[in-house]
């Protein structure tokens, strides 16, 4: 059915009308200016206790959300607590395990693995403790998910692909692809496979299937299919850290920055930035580390302040996704990467 900008000028008219009688029908509705509703705000954060388990924070990725949520968090009189477990599934499961425990008003994590915390995210949730997840989530979904659409973010890195093969002598691809088990790895490999099953003279000759996101699992792997096919097309690297060793598989194998292309991902750590600059990466495709850290500080304090008001937030998953922004040789400046080690 069309409208006619009469027809939508009623709607809105009458959408008007039917928000102010909402409006006025709520009894709790209070007029107040800026400062007091910033002061009644703060007086409801004010004191709350968020508690963050990343996988480690020997990466920087991880690093970069805690230096904002800690600095924005701060700001607000809200006790934040990280716990790192470094990388050790079994820590990390213990450590939540404590934390539930304690009833911190709020619990953020990132998930290694789409099994490893699911039983304990639905017991912090039976415990009454909102949830959010952070980039890679678990098979059970909480209260919120901050992170990218790993789908749509795979799809587009495989079109990067076909159009970057379209007229090579040889389309024969290598995917790394990290923690095989982890949500973003999983969705990627989705958004990939439904762009290639459109694209079949596209062909994956060699993937990536242990070592997790370890540099040198991405080296072994990528020098295996350099060696076995040395006419390789393109190497999809599913995080621009690790794929660092791909970079290193190419140079010892006498390859230039471009012989092969390399289609990644990531948060844009400086690595992205560098290695665009340098030839060696195509395209990075990055969901903004730095943004996804002011992403994660606003739907907490949309959690907490929904509580405060006696709102069940468990009753309606929610999820932000990160825009994602394709950074290469053609666009890239520095400030598409976050810095390291900031305070």
């Amino acid at each position: 059915m069309k409208y006619g900008a009469r027809h939508l000028t009623l709607l809105a008219g009458a959408a008007l009308l039917g928000m102010a009688a909402v409006a006025t029908a709520q009894d709790n509705q209070q007029w107040m200016n800026e400062a007091q509703f910033t002061a009644k705000v703060d007086g409801l954060l004010k004191g709350k206790r968020v508690a963050w388990v990343p996988v480690s924070m020997a990466h920087s990725l991880p690093a970069e959300w805690t230096r904002v949520m800690k600095q924005e968090l701060g700001e607000r009189g809200i006790d934040f607590v990280v716990r790192d477990p470094d990388y050790n599934a079994d820590r990390q499961s213990q450590i939540v395990a404590t934390l539930i425990n304690e009833k911190p008003d709020l619990l953020i994590l990132h998930n290694p693995n789409v099994q490893l915390l699911a039983k304990q995210i639905q017991q912090a949730q039976a415990a009454g403790i909102p949830v959010m997840q952070v980039n890679m989530a678990s098979n059970f979904k909480s209260d919120a998910y901050v992170g990218a659409d790993s789908v749509t973010m795979g799809a587009r890195m495989a079109d990067d692909v076909v159009n970057t093969c379209a007229n090579a002598a040889s389309k024969k691809i290598a995917i790394m692809k990290g923690e095989l088990t982890s949500a973003i790895s999983i969705d990627i490999t989705k958004g990939i496979n439904q762009v290639l099953e459109k694209n079949p003279d596209i062909k994956v000759v060699a993937e990536q299937s242990q070592g997790g996101w370890d540099t040198k699992a991405f080296y072994d792997a990528s020098a295996s299919a350099i060696l076995q096919n040395p006419d390789l097309c393109a190497v999809v690297s599913y995080w621009e850290v690790p794929g660092v060793g791909v970079i290193q598989a190419l140079k010892e194998a006498g390859k230039q920055p471009g012989d092969v292309k390399i289609i990644t991902s990531g948060g844009g750590d400086p690595v992205g930035c560098q290695y665009i600059k340098e030839g060696w990466y195509t395209s990075d495709w990055s969901y903004q580390g730095t943004q996804q850290g002011y992403q994660i500080v606003n739907m907490a304090l949309t959690l907490l302040q929904q509580r405060a008001a006696g709102i069940d937030t468990s009753k309606a998953t929610v999820a932000v996704y990160s825009p994602l922004l394709r950074m290469a040789k053609d666009n890239i400046n520095d400030d598409m990467c976050y810095k390291v080690n900031q305070q």
